[in-house]
C-alpha cells in the first residue's frame, strides 16, 4: 500500500508538472497565434501597398512616355534665338540689296543698248 501511495504521489507530481507544462504551451500557442494573425494582417497590408506602388509606377511610366512624345513635338516648334533671326534678316536684306543693284545695272545696260540702237 505504501508503495502504491508513493507511486501515486510521484505520478501526481508528474501529472501536475505535465499540466503546468501544457498550460505554458497553451499560452505560448495563443501568443504565437496572435503573432501569426498580426503577420497575416501586415502581409495583406504590404500586398495592397505593393499593388498600389506597381500601379503608380505604371502610371508614371506612361506619363514619362507621354512627356517624351510632347518634348519631341515641341522640339520641332522651337524657334531660333532672336540673334540668329536678326542675323538671317540682315543676310536676306544684304542679298536683296545686291539683287537690286544687279537689276539697276542690268536696267542701265538695257537703256544704254536701247539708246545706242
Amino acid at each position: 500500500l505504501s508503495i502504491l501511495r508513493e507511486q501515486t504521489s510521484d505520478e501526481s507530481k508528474m501529472i501536475a508538472d505535465l499540466e503546468e507544462e501544457c498550460k505554458a504551451m497553451e499560452h505560448s500557442i495563443i501568443a504565437l497565434n496572435k503573432e501569426q494573425e498580426d503577420i497575416r494582417e501586415e502581409t495583406i497590408t504590404l500586398k495592397t501597398k505593393n499593388t498600389e506602388l506597381k500601379d503608380a509606377i505604371a502610371k508614371s511610366s506612361t506619363l514619362v512616355e507621354e512627356d517624351k512624345a510632347t518634348l519631341q513635338m515641341l522640339a520641332s516648334q522651337i524657334v531660333s534665338s532672336p540673334e540668329k533671326f536678326r542675323k538671317r534678316i540682315i543676310e536676306v536684306g544684304q542679298a536683296l540689296q545686291a539683287e537690286q543693284r544687279d537689276i539697276k545695272t542690268a536696267d542701265r545696260k538695257v537703256r544704254d543698248l536701247a539708246a545706242w540702237v
